[in-house]
């Protein structure tokens, strides 16, 4: 704080939470671009914060006189200035986290398509290699094949080198 009062050439040499040093805090929403620039973005948002915790804690106070509410119409600005770089550290923050879950996501759905695509082409294979072609009632047969469950996929696969194609089509009509 007080490196924040010389930069700026406050009389101040710094902030405590008295009425005297609280008085002229508007300048904290009215400062020029540069000045802003000058300091750490996180030093100016923890001196908004620290501001805006003031202020409610004066607004709950049960002894709030005119000088009071004054200060708090002064602390108004600062606190929504804070309250708006909260939000959007707090937007910029969810995007990231919203892209890190998509892209876990993504792989997730990634990794169950190719199994997909990889039982399907074993059983079009199985059947193949069985059948010698693949018609339209063979064709049919392989989506239900993949929605068995692990156990019954294994089972089927392991029987289809003995099952004769009525068998098989009888199984899934």
């Amino acid at each position: 704080m007080l490196i924040f009062c010389q930069k700026l050439n406050c009389p101040q040499n710094s902030f405590t939470c008295s009425k005297k040093h609280f008085k002229n805090v508007s300048f904290l929403t009215c400062l020029h671009p540069h000045h802003i620039s000058t300091l750490r973005v996180g030093n100016y948002a923890k001196l908004l914060k620290l501001l805006g915790t003031w202020k409610i804690t004066m607004e709950i106070s049960n002894e709030i006189d005119v000088e009071d509410r004054e200060l708090i119409m002064n602390l108004t600005p600062a606190y929504l200035e804070w309250e708006r770089i909260t939000e959007l550290r707090g937007l910029e923050r969810g995007k990231e986290i919203g892209k890190e879950i998509g892209k876990e996501i993504g792989k997730e759905i990634g990794k169950e398509i190719g199994k997909e695509q990889e039982r399907r082409q074993i059983v079009e294979n199985l059947l193949l290699a069985r059948f010698g072609f693949i018609d339209e009632q063979l064709a049919a047969v392989v989506q239900p094949v993949l929605n068995l469950t692990s156990h019954e996929y294994t089972t089927l696969l392991l029987q289809l080198s003995s099952l004769s194609r009525e068998q098989l089509l009888a199984r899934f009509q």
